[in-house]
């Protein structure tokens, strides 16, 4: 069983030198979801799921460093026959070195994922990936090639799995006068292609933010956003929805207010509407506060972020 963030967050880094040294972009968020998700005969809830999160962007010259955290926990019970606790740890941290029009770069994530739910065939799941590629940068293009090594441990009640391989990454992204960023890329895991596609708007009233991962097995698409009613409170909303190749499916819908407490810092509250497979149905409702600084730029995003947010397992699948 597991259950993702709706909005969660991505690292979309450029190598593009800034006007002047220091932190470009900084964010921090921190939320917390309640509700509950049944079917015929089972009824489920999930208790106080926490997320934290930050990310940071950091220029020094011709050196861009970047990192980001991200901190989930979640208490699952459903009619007493699957209880568990469910904690995932996502870091990453990469820098890069702007010559000119070019640059290279290197970064690395660790994924950790474990379960205490007795369902669950792995227990104790743990994804590292290295990465180091060189892009060319120029007028808001970025476009680039690398290699990256991933390595899978899982552990559970009697059965281990041990992958390890390494293989070549492309990727590329385009940031407009306008305020939308697009860009994308593409890469191979145990013989399966996974390919990203990710977008960005920021204008006037408008911000949205566009995600789409898919590989052989199921694909996962997220659009998500809001519309300022005035200089203070904005209207959120969005959908996501994870799908396999064999006809499962979860959708998740989300709609409430975002209120700006201060400069850079924002208060949330929304509903949220969940229909899953096997005929579960459920509801929830969250808090959240974030605080952000600079825009997001684009460029290589990581694999084991792209997995993180894309291709991690839906909740529910006893």
């Amino acid at each position: 069983m597991h259950i993702k963030t709706l909005t969660p967050v991505i690292a979309l880094l450029a190598a593009t030198p800034a006007l002047a040294d220091g932190i470009t972009h900084l964010s921090l968020g921190a939320t917390v979801l309640n509700g509950e998700i049944d079917r015929p005969g089972l009824e489920g809830d999930f208790d106080d799921q926490r997320n934290l999160s930050g990310e940071f962007v950091y220029q020094l010259g011709a050196i861009t460093a970047y990192g980001s955290l991200v901190l989930d926990r979640a208490d699952f019970n459903a009619n007493s026959r699957a209880n568990g606790v469910n904690d995932e740890r996502l870091f990453e941290l990469g820098g890069e070195y702007s010559f000119g029009e070019f640059a290279l770069g290197a970064n690395m994530t660790r994924n950790d994922f474990d379960t205490s739910d007795p369902s669950s065939n792995f227990t104790d799941n743990q994804i590292t990936t290295a990465t180091v590629y060189g892009q060319y940068q120029r007028d808001g293009l970025i476009a680039g090639l690398g290699f990256f090594n991933f390595d899978l441990t899982s552990t559970g009640p009697g059965r281990r799995s041990d992958f390890d391989e390494t293989n070549p990454i492309i990727f590329a992204s385009y940031e407009m006068d306008n305020g939308l960023l697009v860009g994308g890329g593409a890469f191979e895991i145990n013989s399966n292609t996974y390919s990203y596609l990710f977008g960005d708007y920021e204008a006037g009233l408008i911000d949205v933010t566009f995600d789409f991962v898919d590989n052989d097995d199921e694909t996962y698409t997220s659009l998500s956003g809001g519309y300022d009613l005035n200089p203070k409170f904005a209207i959120i909303g969005g959908i996501s929805n994870t799908n396999t190749k064999g006809g499962d499916g979860t959708t998740q819908t989300f709609l409430g207010g975002r209120y700006l407490v201060a400069e850079g810092v924002s208060a949330e509250i929304a509903y949220h509407k969940i229909d899953a497979f096997n005929q579960f149905d459920g509801d929830a409702i969250s808090f959240g506060l974030t605080y952000e600084i600079g825009r997001r730029k684009g460029g290589i995003q990581s694999v084991g972020k792209t997995l993180s947010t894309g291709l991690a397992s839906p909740f529910f699948t006893y």
